[in-house]
């Protein structure tokens, strides 16, 4: 059986000789680069490409404002084909198009800057990455706030309930939408607040844990629940099965969780000096 890092290597040679522009490389984000992934856990990761215009970009929901250039989209279909393995898309050529508009579009700067390099076919990422490293861009905090906010409003609220699991046709990740959303959110506020204090990002699980001893420690213990259920996988399968059965205590639970993490939210809000 081929392992599923010899599946995206095949994948990313196929994907290559389909598409006309120059291929980068590839970086692995998700919870495989954070180093909180279970064996279920799909593979994310993001192509690195170089277009001349017009640029070629991923359909998929940013949040700065796209300066006005000829762009051809690619649909989420063009690029994934595969189980549990996905492809997004980042346009060196369009990030620095960005940048002599003053801002770095916000999912290219997570990826880049919180992925792992998988691939670097000439160097070119990383060169890129160092180039940019430990630079404050504005436009990072006030896109990375406006994309938590859309998670709390948008995938959070009303969420609590087992109903939202049966969204997904299968149960073979064992995930409560409820529970990764909240630990995105959680991650995301870490993120923000080491970005905007130093232009880093933390880079694994570690490091968020004593981010939330030191700072947060109201919420830790549900900080320490969180991400149990989402990266221990006797613990993740354990509460699955309570609430799928219906199980009065682990509905109660989960609405704990939820209702913590919009109140840790609201105060990180208010805790953040936003720039002018």
């Amino acid at each position: 059986m081929k392992s599923s890092q010899h599946i995206i290597q095949e994948e990313y040679t196929r994907l290559r000789s389909t598409f006309e522009f120059e291929f980068l490389g590839l970086l692995e984000i998700g919870s495989w680069a954070r180093g909180e992934a279970v064996s279920m856990s799909d593979r994310d990761l993001r192509i690195v490409v170089q277009s001349a215009k017009p640029f070629v970009l991923l359909r998929e929901h940013t949040w700065p404002d796209v300066p006005d250039v000829e762009v051809t989209y690619l649909s989420w279909t063009d690029l994934n084909h595969l189980e549990d393995i996905t492809f997004g898309l980042s346009n060196i050529a369009f990030i620095e198009q960005c940048l002599e508009w003053g801002q770095y579009p916000l999912n290219d700067h997570t990826c880049i800057y919180q992925g792992q390099i998988l691939i670097d076919e000439v160097g070119a990422i990383q060169l890129f990455r160092d180039r940019y490293a430990g630079i404050l861009f504005e436009n990072i905090i006030i896109d990375y706030i406006r994309q938590t906010d859309w998670r709390i409003n948008h995938k959070l609220q009303g969420k609590t309930d087992f109903a939202f699991l049966e969204q997904r046709p299968d149960k073979r990740k064992l995930s409560i939408p409820m529970v990764h959303t909240c630990c995105r959110i959680a991650r995301d506020i870490a993120q923000i607040d080491e970005y905007r204090q130093h232009a880093r990002y933390f880079t694994d699980l570690a490091a968020l844990d004593a981010y939330y001893q030191l700072q947060w420690p109201w919420f830790y213990p549900c900080f320490r629940l969180l991400f149990a259920y989402k990266t221990d996988e006797e613990q993740r399968k354990r509460l699955f099965e309570r609430v799928e059965s219906g199980d009065a205590a682990g509905q109660q639970l989960l609405g704990r969780l939820k209702d913590a993490t919009i109140t840790l939210w609201n105060h990180f809000k208010e805790r953040v000096t936003l720039p002018c």
